[in-house]
């Protein structure tokens, strides 16, 4: 394998390619180029740390941050100690093993950088995605939120208050996180992060600053928290469509629509009186007075499943190109974005070639 150190002149961007094996003609890591780190750095001008007595430029300092965060200890010291290891084996002057300097190079990478990187590194690996791995050959998204604890400073608690009930100095305050991750390859594709309360800080106001990242043709998977008429329907405006667990309020009425198959059937659900705060005044009063979905049901048998019952609410509601079975499945793949996507086990084959390529 090549080697992309320069032991003439400080590190560059090429460590990060080298760190992850990169080969131009590979179909993931062929992403990984130095060029690729280099136009986010240029974009957002990171550069620091570049005297001939500096350790930590801006390569050295996200490598030992990415090798802080694969790692099993998740610590600075260990992260400093690779350095160590890295500067040796580019027969460079053997910096202090101390943990400051470090720390505060870390935080001059700036947030959009980070985000960016992340994010565009997992949209180019989704459009690689071979077709055979989508669902019914439509590309298909995980959305999923979450919440995030993070320590009450000064700081935090003006941009994420702490819950009503909770006092400033006795515990966390809290984030809230929304990401919509790639069915096909399990790739970060975009994320929004908010306070836990106040306006606009729900799960579903964060997806509505996502929908950019989603397009026509595009299947979004996810919780019943997003099972709304106001979620398909946009998602329907955008030529996309929506598969969701029904939320419980409408499982009484499962019976009621036109019988598609045995507990398969269309509802036709009629526009709210009242909008939604997500959802803006123009975009709302454009959507469409009433709304075709499909809703199934499916008894889970599958032992180690806490719920028994499944209701389903999508907007693919052909039959005959979605059967009702193939929902159950789709659905199911939805509990690996729970568990961590990637690691979660399976004796799917097709998954199994996911993870191996």
């Amino acid at each position: 394998m090549s080697s992309y150190a320069d032991t003439s002149a400080k590190p560059t961007w090429s460590l990060l390619s080298g760190a992850f094996a990169f080969r131009t003609a590979a179909l993931f890591t062929g992403l990984l180029s130095p060029a690729f780190f280099q136009a986010h750095a240029e974009r957002h001008r990171v550069a620091f740390g570049q005297g001939a007595d500096d350790t930590f430029s801006a390569p050295v300092t996200l490598r030992a941050w990415l090798s802080q965060a694969l790692s099993g200890s998740k610590s600075c010291l260990g992260a400093c100690a690779r350095v160590l290891v890295l500067y040796c084996s580019l027969s460079l002057p053997l910096p202090s093993a101390a943990t400051g300097g470090y720390c505060k190079a870390r935080g001059k990478l700036p947030v959009p950088f980070l985000r960016d990187l992340t994010t565009d590194l997992g949209r180019q690996v989704h459009g690689r995605a071979l077709k055979h791995w989508q669902w019914q050959q439509r590309p298909v998204k995980f959305v999923d939120g979450s919440i995030l604890l993070l320590p009450d400073s000064e700081a935090n608690l003006q941009d994420y208050p702490q819950q009503r009930s909770q006092k400033p100095g006795t515990s966390y305050t809290t984030m809230r996180l929304v990401v919509l991750l790639c069915f096909a390859t399990a790739a970060l594709l975009d994320a929004a992060c908010g306070p836990y309360r106040g306006k606009g800080s729900g799960e579903i106001s964060l997806l509505n600053s996502l929908r950019s990242a989603l397009q026509a043709n595009d299947i979004l998977l996810g919780d019943r928290y997003y099972g709304s008429y106001g979620l398909l329907a946009l998602l329907q405006s955008q030529g996309a469509d929506g598969c969701f667990r029904l939320p419980v309020s409408r499982e009484a009425e499962f019976r009621r629509g036109q019988r598609l198959g045995e507990d398969d059937y269309l509802h036709t659900w009629n526009k709210p009186a009242c909008r939604p705060k997500w959802i803006d005044k123009d975009v709302w009063d454009a959507l469409p007075n009433t709304l075709t979905v499909r809703v199934s049901h499916f008894v889970v048998r599958q032992r180690g499943f806490r719920t028994r019952a499944l209701y389903l609410v999508t907007t693919l509601v052909d039959p005959q190109a979605y059967p009702a079975k193939e929902l159950a499945t789709l659905y199911r793949e939805r509990w690996h974005a729970e568990m961590s996507h990637p690691h979660y086990p399976s004796s799917d084959s097709l998954y199994r070639e996911r993870r191996a390529a």
